[in-house]
């Protein structure tokens, strides 16, 4: 997907964070170590009157199915 479609499906890109799009990262889901490669970087927001944190859409290399979203304080390292 461009980035565009990424936009469309999953809100504005965050203008700074931490990690960047195609960064190879190790980080915490349910409890397991998992890595993966970030497909976007969501910019913090409001979702149903709640503030929401930068987050990291994640295709995970463990799973073929849906992206993660991952947390910034679920990262253990990057490449």
């Amino acid at each position: 997907m461009d980035e565009k479609e990424l936009e469309e499906m999953y809100g504005p890109a965050a203008p700074y964070s931490e990690h960047r799009r195609g960064e190879k990262i190790t980080f915490i889901e349910a409890g397991e170590t998992c890595s993966g490669v970030i497909l976007w970087v969501c910019a913090a927001g409001t979702v149903g009157g709640r503030q929401t944190p930068i987050s990291y859409l994640v295709e995970s290399d463990q799973q073929d199915d849906f992206p993660l979203v991952v947390w910034p304080g679920d990262i253990i390292e990057s490449d």
